[in-house]
């Protein structure tokens, strides 16, 4: 999927292009959570509207308007709550549900990171031309994974030309990203423990994708406490031969950075709740 242009030009041919897909997603994510979280997708919407919306950046309101303009368009219902819920999939069903769950009776919601997705980075001498080579498993139900079927090639008006895969509705990669003109590659995996009332993912990853260019750019983006999922991250900067790992907490950031010495190379790997380096 190509989209190009302003947020909202993105989000409409986003919503447009994929409107059946869309619609299929959010009404197979709405069967899902009734069951596996037992609240209907109302109780999503109202979570949207009462503290996600309005901690997101204008340029992604824009973008989920414009995915909303797309599929109505289309002659599909759907607003940008609905829009917004699905983006914060990850956040509100396996965090803040059991946060509220855990209140109700203590341990009930088994409120932890579940530890699914590995990835892993290599540059340098580790891989045949000194680019990226990346990787990335996304271990998850098969009612939801199975819609994690689009690439989308996005031009954006401000900010690099990147490529990720993603679910029909996502601004946000939710499983990895590797951006294209600057040659940065972002591997994303939600492992951390989330706090309700904070903006959901998409709030964070993508920009960091499109907009940094140097380890210290990202490190200090990537701290400023604006999401909730803490995903747990490994870039990669071929133009400098370094490696970063990075595992974010609200604002606290830690990193792990390396280079390549003497053509040893280096290789990031980052799985269920840990980090490593290994150097040759």
């Amino acid at each position: 999927m190509h989209l190009e242009g302003s947020p909202h030009d993105v989000g409409y041919q986003h919503g447009y292009l994929l409107a059946k897909e869309i619609d299929t997603n959010i009404q197979t994510i709405a069967y899902f959570l009734q069951n596996a979280t037992h609240r209907d997708w109302q109780f999503y919407r109202n979570c949207a509207s009462g503290f996600l919306w309005n901690k997101l950046d204008r340029e992604y309101k824009d973008e989920i308007d414009g995915i909303a303009d797309g599929l109505q368009a289309k002659n599909l219902k759907y607003d940008s709550l609905d829009i917004t819920a699905l983006n914060a999939l990850e956040e509100l069903a396996y965090y803040y549900v059991p946060a509220l769950d855990d209140k109700i009776k203590a341990g009930s919601g088994d409120n932890k990171a579940p530890g699914n997705c590995s990835a892993f980075i290599a540059t340098g001498s580790y891989t045949r031309d000194g680019k990226i080579v990346m990787g990335h498993n996304n271990w998850t139900s098969y009612i939801v994974g199975q819609h994690w079927n689009v690439v989308a090639d996005i031009v954006p008006q401000n900010g690099y030309h990147i490529m990720m895969d993603c679910m029909p509705g996502f601004i946000h990669s939710g499983d990895a990203a590797f951006r294209t003109t600057a040659h940065c590659g972002v591997a994303n995996d939600a492992e951390g423990e989330g706090q309700s009332g904070a903006p959901e993912a998409a709030d964070r990853p993508r920009p960091l994708a499109w907009q940094c260019s140097s380890q210290p750019n990202y490190a200090a983006f990537a701290g400023n406490g604006k999401a909730v999922a803490l995903p747990g991250k490994a870039v990669a900067l071929p133009a400098t031969r370094a490696r970063t790992a990075l595992t974010i907490a609200g604002a606290i950031e830690s990193a792990i950075r390396s280079r390549d010495r003497g053509g040893g190379g280096s290789l990031i790997h980052k799985s269920a709740g840990q980090k490593r380096l290994i150097e040759g």
